[in-house]
């Protein structure tokens, strides 16, 4: 049996998210940096786990947070800066069969 899996952004590796007094504190081991984000930067950022679509990841802020629509633009952007300053290994896009037995 043929399965199709979708390609999903990951949080790096020896990337760590800190909750902190006034936001969310992630610390890049790789590049020895810190970043600082509100919390909707952070639920997405926690959200990179490898399995989560981009697509899954706008429907989980649509329902925490009560939005008419899933916010997909909002994610894409968020997204894309993870990916430019290394903190997610990026999705590319493509979708694979896998197969099953």
């Amino acid at each position: 049996n043929l399965v199709i899996v979708r390609s999903a952004p990951k949080l790096a590796e020896k990337v760590e998210i800190i909750a902190s007094d006034d936001g969310f504190v992630v610390h890049d081991a790789n590049r020895n940096v810190v970043h600082y984000l509100n919390q909707t930067a952070a639920i997405v950022l926690s959200l990179c786990d490898g399995e989560r679509s981009k697509d899954e990841i706008g429907e989980l802020l649509r329902g925490q947070f009560d939005l008419g629509e899933s916010p997909l633009a909002d994610v894409d952007e968020i997204l894309s800066k993870f990916e430019k300053e290394g903190l997610v290994d990026p999705a590319d896009g493509r979708t694979e069969l896998e197969e099953q037995s």
